[in-house]
């Protein structure tokens, strides 16, 4: 090669290689430090959060009572009973408490389910705008998350009334799907 062609390639380094290298060095090692290293780390956090927060003493109790009351008690009575049994706690939740004549057992029961209900719809909503490990929660949640889509979500809402709305007042969060759960733990019911 001669000295003329090297005088050239030293040229082109030094005006065009050498500052377009420096400015992508100086974006993108800035962004995997300050951006996207933190972002990973704080979706597994809230993962790890969610992991801590669903199998707690207190949640595997509340988990255990609303199963039994609504799936393996249900599962004991006549179809129409069954039916009547999810209906009232839609009924329940979606309409105001005054017109109801429920004993204080059965709003303990519904409470304890709502709790398991609006956990899957927290964990829907983050899992919707990536706030969350997707990977983490099909691989502890998934599981549990299908045998209550099955045998709790999907009945309920198939019960919902057409004329529901979007108030919060009158339209859990959990009546709607968890499209963003069904897409991570293995498609719609």
């Amino acid at each position: 090669m001669s000295l003329l062609g090297e005088i050239e390639w030293y040229a082109f380094g030094k005006d065009y290689a050498l500052p377009l290298l420096a400015t992508l060095i100086a974006i993108v090692v800035p962004s995997t430090f300050f951006y996207i290293l933190p972002t990973r780390q704080n979706r597994r956090k809230t993962a790890m959060d969610f992991f801590n927060t669903f199998f707690g003493e207190e949640m595997r109790q509340t988990r255990l009572e609303a199963w039994n009351y609504l799936v393996t008690e249900r599962k004991k009575l006549s179809p129409e009973e069954q039916t009547t049994r999810l209906r009232n706690y839609v009924t329940y939740a979606t309409e105001s408490s005054d017109k109801q004549d429920l004993t204080s057992e059965t709003v303990g029961h519904y409470q304890r389910a709502s709790r398991i209900l609006h956990f899957f719809a927290l964990v829907d909503t983050c899992l919707q705008e990536g706030t969350v490990d997707e990977s983490m929660i099909r691989s502890f949640l998934g599981y549990y998350y299908l045998w209550w889509r099955d045998e709790v979500i999907d009945p309920l809402q198939k019960l919902r009334s057409s004329k529901s709305t979007d108030n919060l007042k009158t339209m859990p969060v959990w009546l709607k799907p968890f499209e963003a759960f069904n897409r991570v733990c293995g498609g719609a019911a």
